[in-house]
């Protein structure tokens, strides 16, 4: 339960509550994924409405079907697939609609045949992202080395049209043969394994997506995410099709690492005069910068908003009836992280905007039930 917020005349009203509320943004990261800000003069229900609607409820793509055609890697097929799976994925979703629901007369007929081809996709409503690496065998990197170090061996002789083909595929290398151009890096050291990167995602333009997205191609938000470690001769073919999601269907379509709110904490000393010891341990009781010293050594409340409300000040006798701690029930500091889906300003934006579509909703149904 929560009491409403006061107003001058005593009556609820919803063009005053509305007037009261304010959004103050306090900081910004640089690449716009961390945003922290301050919502005032609205109840818990509201903010923690907003938060669950951020975590659930704003729509992202994010990888649905794997077809992997080659996987001879140590790690499971299924697993690897539920790894790509998990990737964030650089794409506007409001270009895309929501796939069609599962028809029920089909669900009992289910053709493994047909399920095990790939469809074209679909531009409207589908992204397609090839992976394709493979690692160099052991006759390929001997032989590199051979003629990086001017030494020539018959035995060595590149002779096979894969080992060819990858040879040709990583002649763009650096000098130090550690950088592939394909996603796919030599460890280092001497273990004789390389790490395939995000990096090695190629999107597939279905249709007029070429056009549509020629300014802002869809992309893996990270490139330098390890999806598996190679040794030489192995090799990871597949086709990912993504599709558009919410995180209440999956935790991979949630578009944030993190949604938090937490109320402003109000810390009140009821006294001013404490001996150095006493101020001393009041300072280390609150998290670093709650509690200064002016210049005559009194110790003040600096910055109760860093508080951590861990209350450690209880703990001493001489000091917990010196302090009121409390707080703000209607001033909420949010923390949004985005997964790099979107920028974290445009999530609440699209979050705030999908919280009224569901107040309209609710007062038409409402009026309907009431005509």
């Amino acid at each position: 339960t929560f009491d409403p917020l006061p107003f001058a005349d005593g009556q609820w009203n919803v063009e005053e509550y509305c007037r009261q509320i304010n959004l103050s943004v306090v900081s910004q990261s640089a690449d716009r994924l961390d945003l922290s800000f301050d919502l005032i003069k609205v109840e818990a229900p509201i903010a923690n409405a907003l938060r669950r609607v951020l975590i659930a409820e704003v729509p992202t793509m994010a990888i649905e079907k794997v077809f992997l055609y080659q996987n001879t890697s140590c790690i499971q097929d299924e697993v690897l697939c539920h790894r790509l799976g998990l990737i964030p994925i650089y794409a506007d979703p409001t270009k895309f609609a929501f796939p069609p629901p599962p028809d029920p007369s089909k669900q009992q007929q289910i053709n493994t045949d047909v399920l095990d081809e790939e469809p074209a996709g679909d531009s409207k409503r589908n992204l397609i992202f090839n992976l394709h690496s493979v690692c160099p065998s052991v006759q390929t990197i001997f032989s590199e080395l051979c003629l990086k170090l001017n030494v020539f061996n018959h035995f060595f002789i590149l002779n096979s049209s894969k080992d060819e083909k990858v040879k040709k595929k990583r002649s763009a290398k650096s000098a130090d043969g550690s950088d592939l151009g394909d996603g796919c890096v030599r460890e280092p050291g001497d273990s004789g394994n390389w790490v395939l990167y995000t990096s090695a995602f190629k999107w597939i333009p279905i249709g007029s997506q070429r056009n549509q997205f020629s300014t802002d191609p869809p992309r893996m938000v990270h490139k330098d995410i390890i999806l598996a470690k190679l040794r030489p001769g192995q090799e990871i073919e597949a086709r990912c099709h993504c599709v558009k999601g919410i995180g209440r269907d999956h935790a991979k379509f949630s578009p944030v690492a993190t949604a938090t709110y937490r109320m402003l904490p109000q810390i009140k000393l009821k006294k001013r005069n404490f001996t150095d010891d006493q101020a001393k341990r009041l300072q280390s009781s609150f998290s670093s910068g709650v509690i200064g010293k002016d210049e005559k050594g009194r110790v003040y409340v600096k910055d109760a908003r860093s508080d951590t409300s861990s209350r450690n000040v209880f703990m001493h006798d001489d000091l917990k009836d010196a302090v009121e701690m409390t707080k703000d029930k209607t001033h909420f500091i949010f923390t949004v992280e985005s997964t790099g889906s979107m920028p974290a300003h445009q999530l609440v934006t699209e979050a705030c905007e999908i919280m009224k579509d569901k107040a309209d909703y609710l007062r038409k149904q409402i009026e309907e039930k009431l005509a």
